[in-house]
């Protein structure tokens, strides 16, 4: 393969070019080093234009070689704090729709709320897609059982159903609050506790040991402002216009559902810290 350097007077190693392999290992580079990062700030920026036509080289060389169309998928870019996520797609949406492949790009959902965002999506990118948790409870309180079955095939799918009780099998869907990540966390917790006590499947009470440590971690963060606007979503099952509503959402205290209109819930752990403070414990 042709490989073409562009050079780099400074940062020990730092070298990247057209090919395939150097924009592979600039990418290594990148998540490792800090001093890498910063160079390539100050290197790229400016050449940019420059990065963006090699790389579309590499993708007509891609697809003419494979016959067939490039699809790349830029994930986790939807856990970068708030202030980052807008930057990154309002100052650089131009950018990151050149290259000319089909790319799918994670967003944080609170930057839904942005009006900056919205005009970028509508300006650069061909749509979105909105990827709201299941929905094990609906709005009225009632559950929903055909979305515990499928949680429950999301479990079954990565272990056996012997495992696992069915009673901490709901207690886990229902204490996730239908957040996927947040459901194989805590079955993954509660595996640990059976395993570290030398049992075959996982039973109800190692469930809840692992929810009490979520819902510690929520108290940790959580101030009483929180815990008000928390109550009012719980409540009315409505977005409250504070500014702290989106860092809640953002931290899943606050989850967002959908049938035909968007709504909103709290997240199970946090309802046994609003009831004690409601009880004047805390």
């Amino acid at each position: 393969m042709v490989r073409k350097d562009c050079g780099a007077s400074e940062g020990s190693g730092l070298e990247f070019g057209a090919g395939f392999w150097a924009i592979v290992n600039l990418a290594g580079k990148v998540k490792t080093q800090a001093t890498t990062r910063e160079v390539m700030r100050r290197v790229m920026k400016p050449r940019l234009s420059d990065l963006i036509d090699a790389i579309n080289a590499i993708i007509a060389d891609a697809e003419r070689e494979l016959g067939k169309k490039i699809l790349v998928i830029i994930d986790d870019l939807d856990k970068v704090n708030l202030e980052k996520g807008e930057e990154l797609f309002y100052k650089h949406g131009a950018e990151l729709t050149q290259p000319v492949c089909k790319i799918i790009y994670t967003i944080p959902q609170p930057l839904l709320f942005s009006n900056k965002i919205r005009q970028i999506v509508l300006q650069y990118f061909d749509g979105r897609v909105e990827l709201h948790n299941v929905r094990v409870k609906k709005r009225n309180g009632e559950v929903d059982r055909s979305s515990y079955e499928v949680m429950r095939e999301v479990a079954l799918r990565r272990m056996e159903e012997d495992l696992i009780t069915e009673e901490a099998m709901n207690e886990a869907i229902k204490s996730s609050g239908g957040i996927l990540t947040e459901f194989i966390r805590i079955i993954r917790g509660a595996a640990n506790i059976a395993n570290m006590e030398d049992r075959s499947r996982i039973e109800e009470g190692d469930v809840v040991r692992v929810v009490t440590d979520i819902r510690n971690d929520y108290i940790r963060i959580l101030n009483r402002d929180d815990i008000k606007i928390l109550k009012e979503v719980a409540r009315t099952k409505e977005k409250t216009d504070e500014d702290r509503f989106h860092d809640l959402l953002f931290s899943l205290a606050i989850l967002e559902y959908a049938n035909d209109e968007v709504w909103y819930d709290i997240h199970p752990a946090t309802k046994g810290i609003i009831e004690r403070v409601e009880a004047g414990e805390g």
